[in-house]
């Protein structure tokens, strides 16, 4: 079942039009800088455990979760660390000193250029997602999931989504009184198109378009 999957995946996004190299090469530049992060991420928690184990077995607290107690705790740094380290990026000067030092990394590591634009267009599109109000659209005896962008007077432009991505559609900008729709949640959007459609046809059940 799940090879059958993966290959309709394949087939859908034309892979099998780019040859093997380009595939592999592919992966290969994001499987790189994924792999750098999770082996820093890896080597942080393992010396975070060596500073807090001391102290946890003095505190008597170094096994309330178990095994893994050390290892939340590190995590758990961490992330405190990471939150601290936001918080001075309000200053001009540290941000400076970060531009810096990532432009030193870039040149000997190109590849992790590449998921920091991936990981920054996503959020950028997260956040615009969060502005559109989702609507369950019937327009040309057909209907779709889309996005209300802008509407005047008589225009209204919709992004009707496509597939079981909301970050794939097109545009559509038509008179305002040649469309029937009905709001919906976010919740309800991102449901039924992960489950390929699945929990549409209730929701079609309260528009009146007839």
């Amino acid at each position: 079942m799940i090879f059958k999957v993966l290959l309709f995946s394949l087939k859908k996004s034309n892979m099998n039009k780019l040859s093997f190299k380009k595939i592999f090469a592919r992966g290969c530049a994001l499987a790189i800088p994924l792999c750098i992060v999770a082996y820093v991420i890896i080597k942080l928690v393992d010396a975070f455990e060596k500073i807090i184990n001391p102290v946890a077995t003095k505190l008597g607290i170094e096994k309330i979760f178990g095994e893994i107690t050390l290892t939340v705790m590190a995590l758990l740094l961490l992330m405190v660390l990471m939150f601290l380290l936001g918080l001075l990026m309000q200053f001009s000067i540290v941000a400076g000193f970060t531009k810096n030092l990532q432009d030193v990394i870039l040149k000997f590591i190109p590849s992790l250029n590449h998921l920091k634009t991936m990981a920054a267009e996503k959020l950028d599109f997260d956040n615009t997602l969060n502005t559109w109000k989702p609507v369950l659209l019937f327009y040309e005896n057909r209907y779709s999931p889309a996005f209300i962008i802008e509407e005047n007077e008589h225009l209204i432009t919709f992004f009707l989504t496509k597939g079981t991505s909301l970050n794939e559609g097109e545009i559509l900008i038509t008179d305002k009184n040649e469309t029937v729709f009905l709001e919906i949640t976010s919740k309800q959007m991102h449901q039924c198109s992960k489950q390929y459609g699945k929990g549409y046809l209730s929701l079609i059940k309260k528009m009146d378009v007839w």
